[in-house]
């Protein structure tokens, strides 16, 4: 199962959950404490899956973004936080689907590939991070 968010912005559109790294917080830091203020869930495997480079034009800056998957409990309860409007649990084919940016779809592909038996098999002690 793959959680969407939809973003109260101008357009409304689904995306991942994301967010920034703070001073003194490592990226997998980050990436837990995102999950926990964006849906309320606690990680409870966390993976790294790849690097995604966008360019950030307001300030001519190109940033990487590290993505993780993250693993929570399904049955937990969804608490959205201030910077959306909806969120769910949908299955992967709708989260393909249906999310907003081309660089979340490649993600989630990797993911799922990487994760098919949500284990990174022979891969596990180089991807997993919690």
């Amino acid at each position: 199962m793959s959680s969407l968010w939809e973003r109260s912005v101008t357009v409304k559109r689904r995306e991942a959950v994301h967010g920034r790294i703070e001073v003194g917080e490592t990226p997998a830091a980050a990436a837990m404490r995102e999950v926990r203020e964006e849906t309320g869930l606690e990680v409870l495997r966390l993976y790294n899956v790849r690097v995604q480079p966008f360019y950030l034009h307001r300030s001519h800056t190109v940033q990487l973004s590290v993505v993780f998957a993250a693993f929570a409990d399904p049955s937990a309860p969804l608490t959205l936080g201030t910077e959306h409007t909806a969120g769910e649990w949908v299955n992967d084919d709708d989260a393909l689907a249906r999310l907003f940016w081309p660089g979340d779809r490649q993600s989630l592909r990797e993911a799922l590939t990487l994760l098919a038996d949500g284990t990174a098999g022979v891969a596990e002690d180089v991807l997993r991070v919690l």
